[in-house]
């Protein structure tokens, strides 16, 4: 095999063209190989293959694999449980720019698993994933303690030092005007005291919203399991229903012009033109993740072309597809929790009879976001009608 001509074909490659490339030194070929040992993809479930594999990607600098490594070592599968080994690797995968990393960093330094406790550093990780789209890092980031830093503490006191051996001297030298001066410093020292006690019950606060969200989450499932919600199929039907009919978009959809094109016709040609879509905007916007997604319409544009994405391979391949959104996807197949974290990306995922699990936001957000690109929406779904 030609390493030079098929490195991007990894989606399709058998697993014996995968070995022989990762033998070769790929680190792309070892963390897939160590994802589907991971995972379990048409082969036995095996920790200690995807330790192997995700530790020889992981010192080749892949940050994917770095960061499931710390996974193994914090949860001591496939290896030993080490979580000083996990802490490292994670700040490996987080130093690199991935935001499961960075995501993971923060909470070991949120909860002092590995390293010392620093809740400083673990918003400052979290905030660094939440803006590259990982929810959890956001409702983490929301829900961490509030404390008032030893920099507030040490003011605090050193104020306090000051002021005391300064209201003696001064009302003894100059009588009760000093005494105006230190009231002030007394009550600067009090308000940041406060400030930090005002905190406190932000934190609090924060933890109920949390337990709230949880419980509509809750309430979510019930009702759909009782058909009283739109579940993601009527979803997907929806959002698809004004290209089938060829009507136009309402103004909550992003680049109805787009959407609208004649060229969207189901058939797998079609998935070069969503491509062409993407690369249209990249080149002339050079949107930014975080900033693109405050938009609501653009959520739903995006959301449009996952759902034709899907549709365009059940159709071309004779399957049968589900959708579910993040809570739906973890009902269906638990172990996915593991792998894939509440994002925008897993937030509308599929479930192909034939090809298995699919997650199309992934390839349409590289597309659009990635600089280089790396990934074709039109790639990444003919391997699933492949299969």
């Amino acid at each position: 095999m030609n390493a030079s001509t098929d490195r991007n074909n990894y989606d399709t490659m058998s697993m014996d063209n995968l070995r022989a490339l990762a033998d070769s030194g790929d680190a792309e070929a070892q963390y897939r190989l160590g994802v589907i040992h991971g995972e379990g993809r048409g082969v036995p479930k095996d920790a200690r293959a995807a330790f192997s594999r995700w530790s020889k990607a992981a010192q080749l600098d892949h940050a994917l694999a770095q960061n499931n490594l710390g996974v193994l070592y914090e949860r001591g599968e496939g290896t030993a449980k080490n979580p000083k080994l996990a802490f490292f690797w994670y700040r490996k995968s987080a130093a690199r720019g991935n935001p499961l990393g960075q995501a993971n960093l923060g909470r070991m330094y949120q909860k002092g698993t590995g390293t010392s406790r620093n809740l400083e550093e673990a918003r400052s990780w979290y905030e660094k994933a939440a803006a590259q789209g990982v929810a959890e890092a956001e409702s983490l980031l929301q829900c961490l303690p509030k404390e008032l830093s030893w920099k507030k503490i040490s003011l605090v006191l050193l104020i306090v030092l000051v002021s005391v051996p300064a209201t003696i001297y001064g009302v003894g030298r100059f009588g009760v005007n000093a005494l105006g001066l230190i009231a002030i410093l007394l009550l600067f020292a009090l308000g940041l005291v406060l400030r930090g006690k005002k905190r406190g019950a932000d934190t609090s606060h924060d933890e109920q919203a949390a337990r709230e969200r949880s419980t509509q989450r809750q309430a979510w499932r019930k009702l759909r399991a009782q058909g009283k919600v739109f579940d993601m199929n009527t979803w997907a039907r929806i959002h698809l229903e004004p290209i089938r009919l060829r009507q136009p978009f309402t103004p909550q959809f992003a680049y109805g012009e787009f959407l609208g094109s004649p060229q969207l016709d189901f058939s797998v040609e079609s998935l070069g033109h969503v491509d062409s879509i993407l690369d249209s905007i990249r080149t002339r916007e050079q949107p930014q993740f975080g900033a693109f997604l405050e938009k609501p319409e653009n959520q739903s544009f995006l959301l449009v072309l996952c759902f034709y994405v899907g549709e365009v391979i059940a159709k071309n391949s004779g399957q049968k597809i589900n959708w579910f959104d993040y809570d739906g996807m973890l009902e269906a197949i638990p172990d996915n929790g593991r792998m894939f974290p509440r994002c925008f990306q897993t937030s509308a995922t599929c479930i192909l009879d034939k090809a298995g699990f699919f997650v199309p936001l992934s390839s349409i957000c590289s597309r659009l976001f990635d600089d280089p690109v790396e990934k074709s929406v039109k790639f990444s779904a003919e391997g699933f009608m492949r299969r």
